[in-house]
């Protein structure tokens, strides 16, 4: 597949084949990582952590559980 570079809004673009990015792995606004090697441009996805609320608690125990931290005194009409 030949492809060539052109300009998209005073920037360097190459637009692909939608087959070619689906093959590979890569989603819509997925981040990628480019990098230069000898002469070629290398794209690689960025791995995300996708997590959840009860993902993140279940991993909360009485050991690793800090106490309250208190970082000022009331100085208004704050509840606490």
């Amino acid at each position: 597949m030949e492809v060539v570079t052109s300009n998209w809004r005073h920037t360097p673009a190459i637009q692909l084949a939608a087959a070619l990015p689906q093959e590979a792995g890569f989603r819509i606004d997925q981040q990628v990582n480019p990098a230069v090697t000898t002469s070629r441009i290398v794209t690689e996805p960025l791995e995300t952590l996708e997590s959840d609320l009860e993902t993140l608690s279940a991993g909360t125990t009485p050991e690793n559980l800090h106490s309250k931290i208190d970082y000022f005194e009331a100085v208004g009409k704050e509840a606490f």
